[in-house]
């Protein structure tokens, strides 16, 4: 399962990081005159 917030979200990324989704890819992004990254996380389902 996959997961994508932005930098600036930081509740939406503790909240992942929480329920056990490492951050798995960061990219930078300009997106309405800012950049904040991307923030992929990642967690395998059995």
């Amino acid at each position: 399962m996959k997961l994508w917030t932005a930098d600036p979200l930081e509740a939406a990324a503790r909240l992942y990081l929480e329920v056990g989704f490492p951050c798995t890819e960061r990219n930078s992004v300009r997106q309405w005159g800012h950049r904040p990254d991307e923030l992929r996380y990642d967690l395998e389902l059995r």
